[in-house]
């Protein structure tokens, strides 16, 4: 081996993505990291939420590495939400547009925050990890 990074054994790159609800929540990121191979994008993230959403709105996670290609919209990778007052939300990640993802958790009939309803405060953290193909 000669020591060399490699285009095609792919790096994981550190990157900074963005969370709303109805609001911009401020973030502190534990870790977050994404890697490209070939066209597929795997990226995954532990961040801290430091200030409240809106009421009612769902969660958003923009920002992703790469756009997503259209025809690979819908369920792309696993999330955890923990609440730091009570529980953790467990759920999918789920690709609603190229360029963001919501939160469909276990139970829940549509995006988290709005259904169930629950609104991010300071001290919950979010975690994922996520595939999908780039255009």
């Amino acid at each position: 081996m000669d020591g060399l990074i490699k285009p095609e054994v792919g790096r994981w790159i550190t990157w900074t993505p963005t969370v709303t609800q109805g609001v911009a929540i401020t973030i502190a990121i534990t870790y977050a990291r994404y890697i490209i191979k070939d066209q597929t994008v795997t990226m995954m993230a532990q961040i801290e939420l430091q200030s409240a959403g809106t009421p009612g709105a769902a969660v958003v996670v923009a920002g992703i590495p790469s756009i997503a290609a259209p025809a690979n919209l819908g369920t792309i990778g696993t999330a955890l939400v923990v609440d730091s007052g009570v529980q953790n939300y467990h759920g999918l990640v789920w690709a609603q547009t190229i360029n963001d993802f919501r939160i469909i958790t276990n139970g829940g009939t549509g995006f988290f925050g709005v259904n169930p309803a629950y609104t991010i405060a300071n001290g919950d953290r979010l975690e994922f990890v996520a595939t999908y193909e780039q255009t």
